[in-house]
């Protein structure tokens, strides 16, 4: 009995290994996608167009998406002006637009690393930062 307790106490300190191990993991890829640039958030994965009364230049923005729902971003914040919310981040606005409750948050993560790619974020806040860079296939 001694020797099947110190299995399963073995596994269990392995199983509890990789769950942490899972949870830095996403932390981290979180953290990196959460600055996410909105504008291409809502570009890329929602379809969504820049509306003909915004510029790219304006302080706050304004996107429509191909059901009509009309979304302002300033900064790091978006406001559906359809349904009158808003919050910070593009994991936020990924949940918010896909319909995800909270248990889905791991969900919209991998939309995001899905659609962005692991250096397709770093290149989208460069994008973002520097507007006149070049991007690699420039060079």
């Amino acid at each position: 009995e001694n020797a099947m307790l110190k299995k399963q106490s073995e596994e269990l300190r392995r199983s509890n290994a990789a769950l942490s191990e899972e949870r830095d993991r996403l932390k981290r890829e979180a953290d990196q996608l959460r600055g996410l640039p909105l504008p291409e958030v809502l570009t890329q994965l929602y379809g969504a167009r820049e509306a003909a009364d915004s510029k790219a230049s304006y302080k706050t923005r304004k996107f429509e998406l191909p059901d009509e729902t009309k979304i302002g971003v300033t900064a790091d914040l978006w406001h559906d002006n359809t349904n009158n919310v808003g919050k910070k981040g593009a994991i936020n606005l990924v949940m918010h637009l896909s319909g995800y409750g909270q248990e889905q948050y791991k969900q919209a993560v991998r939309d995001l690393a899905e659609a962005f790619g692991a250096g397709g974020a770093n290149r989208a806040v460069f994008r973002h930062l520097s507007p006149n860079a070049m991007t690699l296939t420039d060079a």
